[in-house]
């Protein structure tokens, strides 16, 4: 697939998203954030995390990287946690 297909695609597909959902939706979404679980997970493309959650928006935070890793050093960690 040409890379503007691809980007048209995408944009496409948010449109589509946003008629989808009224503005409170939204609104809901950017004055809070109340995950229920942090997501560490390969950042292979075929690890999907809608295949655990449905609606994964508000409900996981997701570290992803390559081979599940994390350390209490890490930045990502510590911003969610400390």
């Amino acid at each position: 697939m040409e890379p503007n297909k691809i980007v048209e695609e995408i944009v496409n597909r948010n449109d589509n998203y946003v008629k989808k959902h009224n503005e409170h939706y939204f609104v809901h979404h950017i004055a809070f954030k109340h995950p229920v679980i942090t997501l560490v997970s390969c950042s292979d493309s075929r690890v999907q995390p809608n295949v655990l959650i449905e609606n994964p928006i508000d409900n996981m935070f997701e570290i992803e990287n390559i081979g599940n890793q994390i350390s209490t050093c890490d930045w990502t960690f510590q911003r969610i946690y400390c």
